[in-house]
């Protein structure tokens, strides 16, 4: 143990002792030639202490890996003193203290505060993973960052950090600190990389500014605005984000995080609110105009015993809720059929503004789940036996509503993907069978198709790559004929290059939609379908990179544009300006994103 006072190699004079491990002790010490401090660790040897080698060797090996870096965030290494009894190491000494203190000290730290220090850590991550070979940190926690009197950051303790080696299965040794480290970092999940520190960079982030330290009780990382509603959802957003437990979910790049904070607001609820389609508005405005636009429909002979009262004022209210609830009443009556068949299709056309609508539909009370709850499956049999035109019809209709605004009652995006799936497969399992379709033109049909491969592909797109023919059924191979390029059996060669072909197909049934549908909801699925972009841009090019076909930067570009041209082909209205000006804005969002991943691959590109 070094004096106070002490002279360490004829230069380095020991002032006070400032920490103190399991095995080794830090100093402050001044270099008497220079008049500068420094941090020095000290190290007593032991060969006899197994424990002791194995943690001198983990020093060395940090100390040599911290020599080859050089960043204003990162402590450098400046010599390495090595007798027969000690070793020192020798780095910048960081005045301040860490996050870890001060949140015990204070708690919660102020949003903007984590906000400024969260662009602080991605830019010295984004460094280390940038390195050739890329570094991995692996120990981002409040107590690894220090705070500097002048209110900027150091990322300290790169004891476990270890170099990514391209090829490998996994890492060495399973280790991380519990509750901040990310799942892979546990063992057989293969090898720790770039998404391992954006998984902690999460969970720290939502250390510091909830105060809920993640390996207490509850152990778990809620949404941040559980535990403080003022906090941002732009903020909230970025944080699941990045703490999602399969690694293909995260943010790819400190790059891409690094984005999003500078457009924090692009990202709040209310933001992504207008970018996102809500059925209710579109779906709430054509229970409107139909009060104006359906009128009471005659009755057929043969009907039931039933309340005949009551069926007639369900029929003549003039809303989907009331047909279907006559429906109920009465399954064998067609007036209900022929009514809501009308209705669905009035859905898909352009209607007159329904301002002056009665106000007794309670149109503002819709929601998306009022569509599950009237469309269920044994509702849906009844009118597949009946009046199966009308099946595939609403059908479609509902199938199309639901992808393009549902989110569940968790406001997640994604839930679209499952609760439309069904309907659209109702429709290709009913209309395929009939050389007509049931009456829906070719055009809704390949659409159909298209929109339940797209969501096929979204609900399994954690684990395509390990899909096959057995997994992704010949019927369903069917399906896709058309609709992208399977082989020649319509078996997948490659799931996620199938599904951007998908996407693309999607975007070009949707340019070419030609039938009088409303532009509301042709916008609304365009917006989804942009949304699905924003989100899988990164596991599209990661997972076809090594294969034939292969989505790189120039078929992002490409995308890029043609979903442009396809926007310009919409007439601007009063009604839509917004809507296209807000898909756009999502648009450009994502090619800045995808710029940020694929910059360099791109600029060869030219």
């Amino acid at each position: 143990m070094a004096r106070i006072g002490e002279i360490i190699d004829g230069k380095y004079e020991v002032l006070r002792e400032i920490g103190r491990g399991g095995m080794s002790i830090v100093y402050l010490a001044m270099d008497k030639r220079l008049n500068k401090q420094w941090a020095i660790k000290e190290f007593r040897k032991d060969k006899d202490d197994a424990d002791k080698e194995m943690a001198l060797k983990a020093l060395l090996d940090e100390a040599n890996l911290m020599k080859k870096l050089d960043h204003p965030m990162l402590p450098r290494i400046v010599d390495i003193i090595d007798n027969r009894s000690t070793v020192y190491i020798v780095m910048d000494y960081i005045e301040g203290e860490s996050l870890n203190k001060v949140l015990d000290a204070t708690g919660a730290q102020p949003q903007e505060a984590v906000i400024e220090w969260a662009k602080q850590l991605c830019t010295a991550l984004d460094y280390l993973h940038t390195q050739n070979p890329p570094v991995i940190y692996r120990d981002m926690k409040p107590a690894n960052i220090m705070l500097k009197p002048d209110g900027t950051i150091r990322l300290i303790d790169f004891g476990i950090a270890r170099e990514y080696k391209e090829g490998k299965d996994g890492d060495t040794e399973a280790i991380g600190t519990r509750g901040y480290a990310a799942p892979e970092q546990f063992g057989g999940k293969g090898q720790t990389d770039a998404r391992t520190d954006i998984y902690s960079l999460g969970v720290t982030l939502y250390h510091l500014v909830t105060g809920k330290n993640p390996a207490e009780p509850p152990y778990k990382i809620y949404p941040i605005r559980h535990w403080n509603p003022a906090l941002s959802s732009g903020l909230e957003w970025l944080i699941q984000k990045c703490t999602q437990f399969d690694p293909e979910d995260r943010y790819q790049s400190c790059a891409e995080i690094a984005y999003v904070l500078d457009n924090l607001d692009k990202f709040e609820v209310e933001y992504k609110k207008k970018q996102r389609s809500r059925i209710n508005i579109f779906l709430a405005t054509a229970i409107l105009t139909l009060a104006l636009s359906i009128g009471a429909v005659g009755c057929f002979q043969g009907a039931k015993t039933v309340k005949a009262n009551d069926y007639e004022v369900y029929l003549n209210s003039q809303t989907i809720e009331g047909y279907v609830s006559a429906i109920d009443m009465d399954s064998e009556r067609p007036e209900a059929y022929d009514a809501l068949a009308s209705a669905m299709r009035e859905i898909n056309v352009v209607y007159s503004d329904a301002s002056t609508a009665p106000a007794v539909l309670g149109a503002d009370e819709l929601m998306e789940e009022d569509l599950v709850t009237w469309f269920s499956n044994e509702r849906m049999e009844k009118l597949k036996k009946t009046a199966p035109e009308t099946y595939v019809n609403v059908n479609y209709t509902v199938g199309r509503l639901l992808w393009n605004g549902y989110q569940g009652p968790n406001n997640n995006p994604n839930e679209a993907a499952f609760v439309a799936k069904k309907y659209f497969a109702n429709v290709i399992d009913a209309a395929s069978q009939d050389a007509n379709h049931l009456g829906l033109s070719d055009q809704k049909y390949n659409l159909a198709k298209a929109y339940y491969l797209v969501s096929f592909f979204q609900i399994n797109k954690a684990n395509l790559s390990n899909l096959d023919d057995g997994d992704f059924k010949v019927e369903q191979a069917a399906i896709a004929a058309g609709v992208y390029g399977a082989d020649e059996d319509g078996l997948l060669s490659n799931a996620y290059y199938s599904y951007w072909m998908t996407c693309k197909n999607l975007l070009a049934f949707l340019d070419d939609e030609s039938e009088d549908v409303n532009p509301v909801v042709k916008l609304a699925s365009m917006d989804r379908l942009a949304y699905i972009l924003s989100e899988n841009y990164a596991l599209f090019y990661d997972q076809t990179r090594s294969k034939d076909e292969k989505v790189d930067g120039a078929e992002m570009q490409e995308m890029y544009h043609n979903f442009n041209v396809a926007l310009s082909h919409i007439e601007v209205t009063d009604d839509n300006r917004d809507k296209l000006e807000e898909i756009k804005a999502s648009l450009n969002l994502t090619a800045k994103m995808i710029e940020a991943k694929y910059a360099v691959e791109l600029e060869e590109i030219g």
